[in-house]
């Protein structure tokens, strides 16, 4: 069962003078930019102005499409929303009220900037055909007026979409804290992640990780293969380190990552300069580290939990042959491929510049060369997240010792989620037959990137949320005699080791039977508190006002509903007792959480 994200209300307006084919639209939303529609009631032909079903219509497509591009920069919504109300007695147009899933702590007029560019779009582009140009300039649209100015609205990464995406369609609950944290779950089966990482990760593993030199140190201390290099700042003493090291050697930037300033195969003074004075020049603490290189190719351990959720070797950025085109014509081809992608969902460009050259060199082509049927031509020396690369799934094939070492470096920094690069000629040779090293120890790995790896988010979150993360729930409506049923229940929880909390209004008791202070008089408040507390077990809730009914419900799955009496209070004025028909609005409210 997927959770049903909450919405807010927007109202839009729009002129009910224009003509729209809803036809045209669909096509573009379909074929275009891969948006599911539901079957619709034509337009009639000539028709000017807009009929309330006419409009409904619309407005539908507003939604879908505003969901979509709140997904491309990375807010999470999975549900469309609805159409809740449209008013057309203006003469000049109609305002429609739509009900939009609303992630805390995301600015509103994010939402109101990406609903307006949906409907602009909606109304004035996808009237025209669908020609090359035109697709490009709908992808041209959506990266200037959305992408580029929102992308960092949300402060998610590339694995929170992924991430939060598995966890709705598991009916997994999840909450923004704020700058892209999220918590998944209530109470003691919750977890909090910000991108894949886990709220267990060692923040002193995680510093150390992201320095290169005291990373293979530690390893290195555990009795684990790490790089052999140093540390320079000058050309002298770069090469004073490469004689001791022996050729080959790579360079690098001491505090960059995603491979950037990289350079690898470095067997002169002539070239160690050049690659020098390269990762001096973006290093931004004017540190270089000199390195022994090691035969091989990288292969990522993802580390999840103490166990290895999937490995890939990770090959170059490269081109596949099809035995008819040229590498040129490849290039162009994979090119004009990505460019027609959505935008969102574009990898690195395939490049062909001096380094492509040089890399398919080293491998036996030239930009004439005619690759056979599916022969891979690397367009760079190794993969980097600057690049991009290739990913071939070695799960099955990494050696028992190669994945030893990969979760025992995970637990040497303390890392619930960690990538360990193993740089190997033979992933299935052990490391210590033929010289392998681990290179890097990756605090907060890319999850969901590619397809290998989208494939084991759902297994990800099955090690670190217990079933849907949720807690049973149980509400008990009525005045005095709720509280001591309440209590009662609470005694039964506690006979299974259960830490079973007890909240109304005003007071809320913990499993040990103590009362817990907050700054708030509201059932709805105590509630979020209580959800976010890891040491609740189980929550039961009285209810003796029709707080509910102006606020909502602050969960939205309830276990059990007990009627305790029918005696409830005004939640402005507690000495007004509620009628039976507020009793009643009270019990179907609650009844739309009940499973």
């Amino acid at each position: 069962m997927k959770y049903q994200q909450k919405t807010q209300e927007f109202i839009i307006k729009i002129a009910d003078t224009f003509s729209v084919d809803l036809n045209q639209i669909d096509a573009w939303l379909s074929d275009i930019l891969k948006i599911k529609i539901e079957p619709f009631k034509p337009l009639q032909e000539n028709n000017k102005t807009l009929s309330e079903e006419e409009i409904a219509h619309f407005a539908w497509r507003v939604l879908l499409l505003s969901k979509t591009l709140l997904q491309a920069i990375r807010i999470p919504i999975f549900d469309t929303g609805h159409v809740k109300k449209i008013n057309n007695e203006d003469a000049h147009g109609c305002a429609i009220t739509l009900d939009i899933v609303f992630i805390e702590h995301i600015q509103k007029k994010v939402y109101l900037s990406v609903v307006n560019v949906a409907i602009n779009i909606l109304v004035n582009f996808m009237k025209k055909p669908q020609t090359t140009e035109n697709i490009y300039e709908l992808f041209n649209i959506i990266q200037t007026q959305i992408m580029t100015p929102h992308m960092n609205s949300s402060g998610s990464g590339k694995s929170t979409l992924p991430m939060l995406q598995a966890a709705h369609e598991l009916g997994i609950p999840f909450v923004h804290l704020s700058n892209g944290i999220y918590q998944l779950g209530w109470g003691s089966k919750s977890r909090r992640i910000n991108r894949s990482i886990i709220d267990t990760d060692s923040a002193i593993g995680s510093q150390i990780s992201q320095n290169k030199i005291v990373t293979a140190m530690l390893l290195r201390n555990a009795g684990l293969p790490a790089p052999e290099h140093a540390l320079v700042v000058s050309q002298e003493e770069a090469m004073s380190v490469a004689q001791k090291l022996g050729w080959r050697v790579v360079v690098k930037p001491a505090d960059q990552d995603r491979g950037e300033g990289v350079t690898i195969d470095v067997t002169s003074d002539e070239l160690l300069i050049k690659a020098f004075n390269f990762a001096f020049d973006i290093s931004l603490s004017k540190q270089v580290i000199i390195e022994r290189q090691v035969e091989g190719v990288c292969c990522r351990v993802f580390i999840a939990n103490n166990k290895m959720l999937y490995a890939v070797k990770r090959l170059p950025k490269s081109v596949k042959g099809d035995g008819l085109q040229s590498v040129k014509e490849l290039i162009e081809e994979a090119n004009t491929l990505e460019n027609a992608t959505l935008p969102w969902q574009r990898g690195e460009p395939f490049p062909n510049d001096a380094l492509a050259i040089e890399a398919m060199r080293d491998a036996g082509f030239t930009m004439g060369s005619i690759p056979n049927q599916g022969e891979l031509v690397p367009l760079r020396k190794v993969e980097s997240t600057q690049w991009g690369g290739v990913d071939e799934d070695i799960t099955t094939t990494i050696h028992p010792d190669n994945l030893d070492i990969a979760l025992r470096a995970a637990k040497l920094f303390g890392l619930q989620v960690c990538g360990i690069d193993i740089i190997t000629s033979d992933i299935s040779m052990p490391w210590h037959k033929n010289g392998a090293i681990i290179n890097e120890v990756n605090f907060s790995p890319l999850l969901g990137g590619g397809d290998i790896s989208k494939r084991m988010i759902p297994a990800y979150l099955k090690e670190f949320v217990v079933g849907d993360g949720r807690i049973p729930i149980t509400v008990i409506v009525g005045d005095k005699k709720a509280m001591r049923i309440a209590q009662e229940l609470q005694k039964e929880q506690l006979l299974y080791s259960e830490q079973c909390f007890i909240s109304s209004h005003d007071k809320t008791i913990s499993s040990k039977g103590e009362e817990i202070y907050y700054i708030s008089e509201s059932l709805h408040q105590r509630c979020k508190a209580l959800l976010f507390d890891i040491r609740v077990d189980t929550l039961i809730l009285v209810v003796q006002t029709d707080e509910f009914l102006n606020s909502g419900l602050p969960i939205d799955r309830i276990d059990k509903i007990i009627i305790a009496s029918q005696e409830l209070f005004s939640w402005k004025n507690k000495d007004e007792k509620l009628s039976n028909a507020s009793f009643d609005n009270i019990i179907e409210l609650l009844k739309t959480a009940n499973i």
